[in-house]
């Protein structure tokens, strides 16, 4: 039986609904409405009123950057206001627990990036717990503490981002630059290319460079690539 904070989903729908709240990748309000209006009416939505709805329509309204765009209607917002007014009315309730679905999908790179600072501050701030389903690797690793992998809406693996990383860390490399022609060095293990080496076992970085070295090859550059949850997403849904 599903549960939210104790609460059973059948049995309390009341009590959830009014704890909870939603943003989605596609917002959908009331088109001839501003932001100041549309807020006020899903506040209303949730029992809020007078003084204390009008403070906090004024509190999302600074905090999402909305203050210019109070009085303009929805249908006459771009994609990325459309998106923070989304987020400002998923937060209107001071919901204890917050559904983002894909928040900043579409949007430019700085708008997407502010948004997510604005979901790290609101968690941090109010204490309020966040479930987000995305696509975007690093906006998973910027954001969440936790991860589940889900496959045809079966959780295939779940732990902390580090967890991730150190079960698939055998996907790390380092990758060698050099200038010169490699002669009779053994390079087991590796991949060698036209002025490179790869390293699979980043533990025998120390041992290659030595015998680089030693060879009288110039060593260019030195990188480790590390695991990243992008990599680890493309190694779990082969």
């Amino acid at each position: 039986r599903v549960r939210i904070l104790g609460m059973d989903v059948e049995r309390e729908k009341k009590r959830i609904r009014s704890v909870i709240n939603i943003s989605s990748g596609n917002p959908n309000f009331l088109w001839s409405m501003t932001a100041e209006e549309n807020l006020r009416y899903f506040g209303m939505s949730y029992g809020m009123g007078g003084e204390e709805l009008r403070r906090r329509i004024d509190e999302l309204l600074e905090l999402l950057e909305l203050q210019k765009h109070r009085n303009t209607r929805f249908d006459e917002m771009s994609t990325g206001t459309k998106q923070r007014l989304s987020l400002a009315k998923s937060l209107i309730n001071r919901p204890r627990v917050l559904f983002l679905d894909e928040p900043t999908t579409g949007l430019d790179p700085d708008i997407a990036l502010r948004i997510r600072e604005t979901i790290k501050r609101v968690h941090e701030e109010e204490g309020m717990t966040v479930l987000l389903t995305t696509h975007y690797m690093k906006e998973a690793e910027m954001l969440c503490e936790r991860l589940s992998f889900l496959r045809n809406g079966v959780v295939e693996l779940e732990g902390k981002p580090s967890e991730f990383k150190r079960r698939f860390r055998n996907l790390e490399y380092a990758l060698i630059r050099f200038e010169g022609e490699l002669k009779d060095l053994d390079l087991d293990g590796c991949l060698v290319g036209d002025g490179e080496i790869r390293i699979h076992d980043v533990d025998r970085l120390g041992e290659i460079l030595q015998k680089l070295s030693s060879s009288g090859l110039r060593i260019r550059d030195v990188r480790i690539k590390e695991v990243d949850l992008e990599d680890v997403f493309i190694q779990l849904s082969k």
